[in-house]
C-alpha cells in the first residue's frame, strides 16, 4: 500500500476541493473548559494576586499536560508504522455534532422554494488506524450515533487492521486508542467491556486507552 505526502493531498485540493470541502479556522474551535476557567482567574483583576499566580501556575501546568499528551501521540504515530513493533494504534473521532444537508454543492442555487425542504442530514464518524487502514463512517440522520456505533466502528477498523498486518507478516498484539473522553468515544462500560475482551480471548496482549 502506497503513501501520499500531505503535499499530495494540498495539490488535488486546492485543484478541485477547496470550494467543497472547508477547513475551520482556529478560531471557530471550541477552547478547552479548563483552559477558559484558568485564563479567566488570572485575568479577572478582582482577585488577590496570590490567587491570580496560584491559577497562572494551574494553566501552565494544564499546558504541560496538554503538549505531554500530544508527544505521546506523536510517538504512537511513528511506532505503529514500525512492523517489527507490533502496536497497533486506532484513534477515533465523529465530526463534533456537525451535521451535513444534502445535497452539498458549491455551484447549487438556493431557491426560494429550495430553501423550505427539509434536506436530509448526515452524520460522520471516523476510525485511523495509522499505516493500516482509514474507516469513515456516514450514517443517516436517524441514525443512533452512540456508544454501539463507535464499537461497531472500532470493531471493523480493528478486523480490516489484523488482515493487512498479517499479510504483511506481523500481526499486532498491543492496541492503543485515542479518542475523546466522552460517554459516546471511551468514556463508557460498553466500549471498555469490548476491549477487554480482545484481551480476554486472547487476541490481544495489552490494551491502552488515550
Amino acid at each position: 500500500m502506497r503513501r501520499l505526502r500531505y503535499g499530495t493531498f494540498l495539490k488535488y485540493w486546492n485543484r478541485k476541493w477547496t470550494l467543497v470541502l472547508k477547513f475551520r479556522s482556529q478560531s471557530e474551535f471550541a477552547q478547552c473548559d479548563i483552559c477558559q476557567e484558568l485564563k479567566s482567574q488570572y485575568q479577572n483583576r478582582n482577585l488577590c494576586m496570590g490567587d491570580r499566580l496560584q491559577a497562572l501556575k494551574l494553566y501552565r501546568t494544564h499546558l504541560v499536560s496538554q503538549y505531554a499528551d500530544r508527544c505521546s501521540f506523536w510517538s504512537l504515530k511513528d511506532v505503529a508504522a514500525d512492523q517489527l513493533s507490533r502496536i497497533l494504534v486506532l484513534a477515533t473521532d465523529g465530526a463534533d455534532q456537525a451535521k451535513y444537508a444534502i445535497p452539498r454543492s458549491p455551484g447549487l442555487v438556493h431557491a426560494h422554494r429550495a430553501q423550505k425542504l427539509v434536506r436530509p442530514r448526515l452524520k460522520l464518524h471516523a476510525v485511523w488506524s495509522f499505516a493500516h487502514a482509514l474507516r469513515i463512517c456516514v450514517l443517516d440522520e436517524t441514525t443512533f450515533h452512540g456508544s454501539s456505533m463507535v464499537i461497531q466502528a472500532l470493531a471493523m477498523t480493528i478486523e480490516d487492521s489484523m488482515r493487512i498486518a498479517g499479510s504483511r507478516g506481523a500481526k499486532p498484539d498491543t492496541l492503543a486508542v485515542i479518542g475523546d473522553n466522552t460517554v459516546k468515544e471511551l468514556k463508557n462500560g460498553f466500549c471498555l467491556r469490548y476491549l477487554l475482551s480482545l484481551i480476554l480471548h486472547k487476541r490481544l496482549k495489552c490494551l491502552r486507552c488515550i
